[in-house]
């Protein structure tokens, strides 16, 4: 059982998880004592931040993006070839969408360019292959 509340502590505390605020003394001079104010009280804070962030069409740069971005966040591609050296990997809910002013083109050699282990949503992207084999986008 916590100590003897202060009289000059007129603030609601928490006492073992339990909402409390100081009460009048007893007419007969017992101490102050807890007055429960809500019982069992638990409070659940959520908090969702997510981000937009421009990519711009520098080699790997559209890789080191998709790594770093939380859940929910938005990657704006913008106009221009991005240069992979390897797959971009989704694993957690992203958004990947063409910025304004032009195309995005998403170029690799490798024979995937995005593999996506969960929900994902990708707008106006032109995504190929570079080489010599199948998959040149150019004659």
């Amino acid at each position: 059982m916590p100590g003897p509340l202060r009289r000059d502590v007129l603030q609601p505390r928490l006492v073992r998880g339990r909402a409390c605020a100081l009460r009048a003394p007893h007419a007969d001079g017992a101490a102050d004592a807890c007055q429960t104010l809500a019982p069992a009280l638990t409070l659940t804070l959520t908090l969702s931040l997510t981000l937009t962030l421009k990519v711009l069409p520098t080699p790997d740069a559209l890789l080191h993006a998709a790594e770093a971005a939380s859940a929910g966040d938005t990657l704006v591609v913008a106009a221009g070839l991005h240069e992979l050296s390897g797959e971009i990997a989704i694993d957690k809910p992203l958004r990947l969408l063409a910025g304004p002013g032009g195309s995005a083109v998403l170029a690799s050699s490798h024979h995937v360019l995005l593999r996506a282990r969960c929900s994902a949503q990708v707008e106006g992207l032109t995504l190929v292959r570079l080489g010599d084999a199948v998959g040149q986008p150019f004659p």
